[in-house]
C-alpha cells in the first residue's frame, strides 16, 4: 500500500512555524510590557514624592510662621524649591516616555495577536485539508483492496482448477 503524503505539508510547516515563532514574540512583549508597567509604577511613585517635596518646599517658603529669615535663607530656598520643580519636570517627562514606550508596545501586541489569529486559522485550514486527504486516500485505498480482492476472486471463479 502506497504511503499517504501531504502536498501542502511544506506550507504547513512553514506556516506552523510561524505561529511558533509569533507565540514567543507575543509572550516576550508581554514580559516587556509587564516590565514597562512595573517602571511606570515606579516612576509614579517618585513623581508623587517629588511632587510632595515640592508642595512641603512651598508651604515652607510661604509659611507666616517662618518669622523674618535672612535673604540668603530665602533665596536658597526659592532655588531648591526650582531645582524640586525642574526634577519634577524631568520625572514628568520620564514618565511620559514610558507611557508611550508601553503605547508602542501594546500596538506591537495587538499586531501581533492579529497575525497570530490569522496564522492559527491558516494551521487550521491545512490540517482539516489534510485529513480531508487522508480520509480520500484511505478511502481509496479500501476500494483498492476490495478491487483486488474482487479480481482474485473472479480469477478464482474462472480458474477453480488452480
Amino acid at each position: 500500500m502506497a504511503k499517504f503524503r501531504f502536498s501542502l505539508q511544506p506550507k504547513l510547516d512553514e506556516r506552523m512555524a510561524r505561529r511558533d515563532s509569533l507565540a514567543l514574540a507575543l509572550e516576550r512583549s508581554r514580559a516587556e510590557r509587564r516590565d514597562a508597567a512595573s517602571r511606570l509604577r515606579e516612576a509614579e511613585e517618585e513623581l508623587a514624592e517629588a511632587a510632595q517635596r515640592f508642595r512641603a518646599a512651598t508651604d515652607n517658603l510661604l509659611s507666616p510662621n517662618r518669622g523674618t529669615r535672612a535673604a540668603a535663607d530665602l533665596i536658597a530656598r526659592n532655588r531648591f524649591r526650582d531645582d524640586l520643580r525642574r526634577h519634577r519636570a524631568d520625572l514628568e517627562s520620564g514618565r511620559d516616555a514610558i507611557r508611550a514606550e508601553i503605547r508602542t508596545i501594546d500596538a506591537r501586541i495587538a499586531e501581533t495577536e492579529r497575525e497570530l489569529a490569522r496564522v492559527l486559522d491558516e494551521v487550521t485550514t491545512f490540517e482539516r485539508l489534510c485529513e480531508r486527504q487522508l480520509d480520500a486516500f484511505r478511502k481509496d485505498a479500501a476500494r483498492a483492496q476490495e478491487k483486488a480482492r474482487d479480481d482474485d476472486a473472479i480469477l478464482r471463479w474462472k480458474r477453480p482448477d488452480e
